[in-house]
């Protein structure tokens, strides 16, 4: 994908370029609720997909609606 130039961003009217960057939650939603802090916050992540589990992805939604960018 970034060899074409990344994902066109219509909104932006450009390509960004990907990285993919996980963790493990170790089925863990106080783990997950660091990890979705860190990813927001220090590694500055613009996509976020949810976890697998509906608990986990319950966590998860509480730290990235407090990061909400419009």
């Amino acid at each position: 994908m970034n060899a074409k130039g990344g994902i066109y961003v219509k909104s932006l009217g450009k390509k960004l370029p990907v990285e993919i960057k996980y963790y493990d939650d170790e089925s863990s939603g106080d783990r997950v609720q660091q990890l979705y802090a860190q990813l927001i916050t220090s590694d500055k992540a613009d996509f976020l997909i949810s976890p697998y589990s509906s608990g986990l992805t319950a966590s998860a939604a509480i730290i990235a609606e407090q990061y909400v960018r419009l």
